[in-house]
């Protein structure tokens, strides 16, 4: 994707939703075909799963496509992968799901839609790129940031039910030292 490149035009993106449904079923019948086995042991519910990840991929795709910034479509290839493996899906199903997106688009979007129909291309060939060269996985094990100070009385008190305001007290000049906030925090009744 050509982050110089025009970005798509209201048009061609409602082009390309409207185009989703048959994208969807054009890339889950190429997956079952590919993958008959994974749908064998999935079921009907295999299938509803595998339907709604390839709106996922598109709902990814179009941000990525109003933007040129691909990063959160490569992010959430790499967190599909670690989650479809997981369950036992072949990684080569989301490779083979960027493949059958791509034609369908290829073959569905006119000479008016051709600045669509290349970012589509690009997108989807750098999310199988990305996935190729392996896509480290999310990390979830790091421990949060700790708690600022003055952020524990709500903290605390949205744990009990308690709905609360920051209400400030006094003003001080703006070059003055860092200091805590000045203000207290009250219960709204």
């Amino acid at each position: 994707m050509n982050s110089d490149s025009p970005l798509i035009d209201s048009v061609a993106l409602a082009r390309f939703d409207e185009l989703r449904d048959d994208a969807i079923a054009h890339a889950l019948a190429a997956s079952e075909r590919a993958f008959p086995e994974v749908y064998a042991r999935f079921g009907p519910k295999g299938r509803e799963a595998c339907a709604e990840d390839l709106g996922y991929h598109l709902d990814f795709l179009r941000p990525a496509l109003e933007t040129h910034d691909i990063a959160p479509f490569i992010g959430y290839l790499g967190w599909l992968v670690q989650v479809l493996s997981s369950r036992g899906v072949p990684h080569a199903s989301v490779l083979q799901s960027m493949d059958d997106l791509a034609a369908f688009f290829e073959g569905r979007l006119g000479v008016q839609s051709r600045p669509l129909a290349d970012d589509l291309a690009s997108a989807l060939a750098a999310g199988k790129a990305a996935l190729e060269r392996g896509i480290p996985a999310p990390c979830y094990d790091r421990p949060c940031p700790p708690r600022q100070d003055e952020a524990m009385p709500y903290a605390d008190a949205a744990l009990l039910g308690i709905a609360l305001r920051f209400q400030p007290v006094g003003t001080e000049a703006a070059d003055a030292q860092p200091r805590e906030p000045a203000g207290r925090v009250a219960a709204v009744v």
